[in-house]
């Protein structure tokens, strides 16, 4: 074929080819708009522990809620952030709330993950708790130097307000969560007696996986790719 005829052969195809690529640019920012709009479901919303901090996650995407007074503040707060997120992780207090709103889940809600929770309040650490009735007998000058020194001592944020941290305790005694699992959840446990609660609801509800606490990540992807 001469050059005129591969050129007059090219220019035919042009319009075709031109009109593919449209449509297929087109399709990619339809994609990306998506993306933006409706986090993929790799995405988690991760609500934080009782002193406010978040776990980090370097294997996923996450987005983070504030840290709020109460479990139900906690719960709204989670309500306000959630852009149809497949994933729903909570540490802790965080955790609470997180289990709280999953009882009514969104449509998009597949996976809800519980980290260091407690499993029912008769397993609330009696000295914990002691240490909850002493506090309003003694300055909260006191308190909070205690408080900032342990902190200290355990390499965690010291600036952590002991008052805050005993509200948010005082809120999940009024309104802890009942054993209702609708979506598929997993558990890990650093606490050996939490995690053997957590065994014993596991055998009574079957969206319920419960692991003693590892490596989180690697855990956390093995169980969602064993879900369907």
């Amino acid at each position: 074929m001469s050059i005129i005829h591969h050129r007059c052969f090219f220019f035919k195809l042009e319009p075709f080819y031109s009109d593919t690529i449209r449509r297929i640019t087109f399709q990619i920012s339809d994609i990306q708009a998506s993306i933006l709009s409706n986090p993929s479901t790799s995405t988690f919303l991760c609500v934080p522990n009782l002193q406010g901090e978040n776990l980090s996650l370097s294997e996923f995407t996450q987005n983070c809620v504030t840290i709020q007074p109460t479990l139900n503040q906690q719960c709204q707060s989670i309500d306000a952030a959630y852009r149809n997120h497949s994933i729903l992780l909570g540490c802790s207090f965080g955790g609470l709330a997180a289990w709280k709103f999953a009882i009514n889940p969104p449509s998009t809600l597949q996976h809800l993950i519980l980290i260091d929770v407690l499993p029912n309040l008769m397993l609330f650490p009696k000295w914990k708790r002691l240490a909850l009735n002493l506090i309003p007998w003694f300055p909260p000058m006191l308190t909070q130097g205690i408080y900032t020194n342990i902190r200290r001592v355990q390499r965690q944020n010291p600036t952590v307000d002991i008052q805050q941290v005993v509200r948010r305790i005082q809120s999940f005694e009024e309104d802890f969560p009942p054993n209702i699992f609708p979506v598929s959840t997993l558990v890990l446990s650093r606490n050996p007696t939490f995690h053997q609660a957590w065994v014993q609801l596991a055998h009574s509800h079957t969206n319920l996986t419960t692991w003693v606490l590892s490596d989180v990540e690697q855990q956390i992807s093995d169980w969602i790719n064993l879900r369907p």
